[in-house]
């Protein structure tokens, strides 16, 4: 998921953790990079404060009914994660066709593995639109979280002038279909650009 920076932790031990001891919600949303980008889940979802990095562009969202007193919960329960790059990392507007083609190959299954590695990673789909590129694959390197499937759905795009990158994936006791996935992949990329308009540009005086 983009989040090797993060120690791998079960998945039962991250939900106590991400509870927060003070009884306060989770928050909808978390600036990342000190304000450079927010952070933001679909509906039902919170950012895990524990478990996001804000200050090396990292978030992890889950149901906030599991992360907080809140009972608010998602239609599709899983967990989505944004890994967000430098200033100027920005590449994949005009590049859309030849990010989707590198994806496919082995330079790109090492990329997406969480071990570095080729040969853990099975590249199912790639989808390539105006601005984003998307990815579904296998990769049998242990996730980030325990408890996760291997599945996954993850996003390629800028998010002012940063490459940013959203990652879905259900849990391994309620795996996500395929188009059930997509759907909550593209819920959070909605809501990431909600949550970070492109500035208007300023009319010529």
């Amino acid at each position: 998921m983009g989040a090797a920076s993060v120690r791998r932790i079960g998945l039962v031990a991250a939900l106590a953790l991400l509870a927060g001891c003070d009884g306060d919600v989770a928050p909808s949303a978390m600036p990342l990079l000190d304000g450079a980008v927010t952070a933001r889940g679909p509906d039902g979802y919170c950012v895990d404060q524990r478990a996001s990095r804000p200050g090396s562009g990292f978030a992890v969202m889950a149901g906030c009914a599991l992360i907080s007193p809140s009972t608010v919960m998602p239609q599709t329960e899983g967990l989505v994660t944004m890994q967000v790059g430098p200033a100027g990392s920005a590449t994949v507007a005009g590049a859309e066709a030849s990010l989707a083609q590198l994806l496919r190959g082995a330079a790109g299954a090492q990329l997406l593995s969480a071990a570095g590695r080729a040969d853990t990673v099975q590249v199912e789909q790639v989808e390539a639109a105006t601005g984003v590129v998307i990815v579904r694959f296998r990769d049998r390197a242990p996730a980030v979280v325990a408890g996760l499937e291997q599945a996954e759905w993850r996003a390629f795009l800028d998010v002012n002038g940063h490459l940013t990158t959203i990652g879905v994936r259900g849990l391994a006791r309620a795996p996500m279909s395929p188009d059930r996935g997509l759907r909550l992949l593209e819920q959070a990329i909605r809501a990431v650009r909600s949550a970070n308009p492109a500035p208007i540009a300023s009319a010529a005086g």
